[in-house]
Formats: structure tokens, sequence, C-alpha cells
């Protein structure tokens, strides 16, 4: 759907909802998120030139969000085609981290900024975790906190 009512000005994003209850690793969030960014692009330059090349010279801004399931991410899908958006949701093959089949994330747009934001304004931004308690962010599943999952700080040494 071309979007007349943006302004040329206004700035395109496309947005990213992935789900956190997979648990996926860095890696396996980031081609997910590859693998919905390039099929919005690439619909968005075949059906929708205009918004792809405001987007396209604009940036191309990407937004990840987080959805807490499928249940989640399939209703903001939903509600984004609602209003005209392009939605597509990403199914695994299920070689690595998760099963096949399973639908990690959902992209929307590119388009107007403002009409994203009318479906996924209210969705937090989706940040790295830190494994440890203490917040300090040097700790992994790989490598924990000396003192446990209380993930108390120490005073000296390469864990502080």
């Amino acid at each position: 759907m071309a979007f007349g009512s943006g302004a040329p000005s206004e700035e395109y994003k496309l947005v990213v909802l992935v789900r956190t209850d997979l648990d996926m690793g860095k890696g396996k969030i980031a081609a997910q998120v590859g693998h919905a960014s390039v099929e919005c692009a690439l619909r968005a330059e075949k059906k929708d030139k205009r918004a792809f090349d405001i987007w396209m010279n604009g940036g191309q801004k990407k937004v990840v969000l987080k959805v807490a399931n499928k249940d989640e991410m399939v209703r903001y899908m939903s509600e984004a085609k609602s209003r005209g958006l392009y939605a597509c949701m990403i199914t695994d093959a299920g070689r690595t981290e998760v099963e096949p089949g399973t639908n990690t994330c959902v992209g929307i747009g590119p388009a107007p900024g403002s009409e994203i934001d009318r479906v996924t304004g209210g969705l937090k931004m989706l940040r790295s975790r830190s494994a440890c308690r203490c917040g300090c962010r040097r700790h992994t599943r790989a490598r924990p906190h000396p003192r446990g999952s209380a993930g108390a700080r120490l005073s000296a040494g390469p864990w502080t």
C-alpha cells in the first residue's frame, strides 16, 4: 500500500518484533531480524517503490522490539495488516536453536514512522540481557558469576 499521507520529510522505518519466549541467542536473533528486514525491503521495492525509496534514501531505519510470545506477535501483525501496513512472519527452518516451523519474528514496513507507531508504539526495544543478576554484563551461562546466581559483585579480580 502506498502511503500518500506520509510526507516525504517524515521518517520511514521498518520494525521487527522478536519473541522473547524462545530464548534465542544473539546470533540467532540477528539472523531472524535480517530475514524479516530483507523480506520487507524486497517486498516494498516490488510493491511500494515510493515507500522503499524514501526508507532506503533516509538511512533504512530499523527498530527491533520485543513481544512475549507468538500470540502477542500475531496480534500485532494482524493489527498492522488491518491498518494497511505490510507485515511478514518469519518461520525458522529449525537447523539450529528452535524447532522447525517456529515463528520467530514479524517484520512491519517500511512505512511512515507515525503509521507504524500507531501499532507498535507501546512495545519496548529488544536489548541484550545479562545472565548475571548483578547487571555487569560480564557473565554468561558459559562463564557464570563466581558467587552463584545471586550475582554479588566482587571487589577485586577479573570478575569485577
